[in-house]
């Protein structure tokens, strides 16, 4: 929150004074930014907090909701900016001291390439939906950078006033691409999609080769919420008649499943050969 704070007001200033449209449009984006940062900050602790009784299965979703929340952010303002783009296409209106402009859209693509991939590391250990899109977005923001920097050198050297709206609507349908995946990957987790098939092939593996009295499973159900996973199904046992014995196969199972998946709740209820 920080550093898009400090971002926005560099580039607002630097913006209005060179009258680039391409530095203001960054300046939005930090602005963007430090808004999402916020969301984010807040979504983090409540989806970390612990379930209670409202909320018995967690608050994990909340980091859906602010992935949802930043995603649409981004594309809102990467739409306005694209049609204003058009506009200066159209009534070109030519930046001045885009020296000044270069220097500064270069150092914040230093510090946004530094945190971009320090949550990017972030978001890897703590498998959060939430800290991914933040990287991808500030990483996003180094690839808007160099193409301020160089729309704005090639405005210096070329005297055509169009390279800085033209740059300008290219970045903004970058940063359009990248918003796509994180709203759809928000909704997906809100909408309780269940888990990828790579990882039910590798759940289905280890329920097939747990125990010789594991004949087959049914009524598979898994969904996301935050960084916890949701497993449950029946596990059918062949001549399997004592329940504590029955117990210990399915507490054993769930020990594998757990250690394949780390952060997963998993429910296991134990049916006779053929039963539902």
């Amino acid at each position: 929150m920080w550093l898009a704070g400090s971002l926005c007001a560099a580039k607002l200033a630097t913006g209005a004074f060179t009258g680039s449209l391409s530095i203001l449009a960054s300046a939005l984006d930090s602005l963007m930014d430090l808004c999402s940062s916020a969301v984010n900050f807040v979504s983090i602790a409540i989806a970390r907090s612990p379930a209670d009784d409202e909320h018995q299965y967690g608050h994990g979703k909340a980091e859906a909701l602010a992935s949802l929340f930043q995603g649409s952010f981004i594309a809102l303002g990467g739409v306005w900016f694209l049609i204003e783009s058009v506009r200066r296409l159209l009534h070109p209106a030519p930046p001045h001291d885009e020296f000044l402009g270069v220097a500064v859209m270069g150092v914040a693509m230093i510090a946004t390439l530094i945190h971009g991939l320090a949550l990017r590391k972030a978001a890897k250990a703590e498998d959060s939906n939430v800290l991914s899109a933040e990287g991808a977005h500030f990483l996003s923001d180094v690839a808007s950078n160099i193409g301020i920097m160089a729309a704005l050198t090639l405005a210096r050297f070329t005297g055509k006033p169009w390279w800085d709206p033209a740059i300008t609507a290219a970045v903004v349908a970058y940063v359009l691409w990248l918003a796509v995946p994180i709203i759809l990957t928000a909704v997906s987790e809100l909408m309780d999609e269940g888990l990828p098939p790579h990882l039910r092939e590798e759940i289905g593996r280890i329920i097939r080769e747990h125990h010789p009295s594991v004949v087959g499973y049914h009524n598979f159900r898994s969904r996301r919420a935050g960084n916890r996973r949701y497993i449950e199904f029946h596990l059918e046992l062949r001549d399997v008649r004592e329940f504590v014995a029955a117990h210990e196969i399915t507490e054993e199972l769930v020990d594998k499943i757990k250690t394949a998946v780390p952060d997963a709740d998993v429910l296991i209820h134990a049916d006779p050969e053929g039963g539902r």
